[in-house]
């Protein structure tokens, strides 16, 4: 549930922003800082992370930001 939650926040977050570069890099320096796994295997993530992964969250981004060019 809270991943879902927090992947809506982030769409809300580049809608106001329309920013998904600076989305990109933010997330990987909390990646960096959080020595975090970036894609962890999946099973791991269902079962343990509360937030999607730094690599969701950038491949979102991505998404969103071919969907609504500037």
């Amino acid at each position: 549930m809270s991943r879902r939650i927090e992947a809506r926040a982030d769409r809300h977050a580049l809608e106001l922003t329309g920013d998904a570069e600076q989305f990109v890099a933010m997330q990987r320096r909390l990646a960096v800082a959080n020595v975090s796994d970036p894609n962890p295997p999946r099973v791991l993530e269902l079962l343990l992370a509360t937030h999607p992964s730094a690599g969701r969250r950038i491949a979102a981004a991505r998404r969103w930001q071919a969907a609504h060019p500037s």
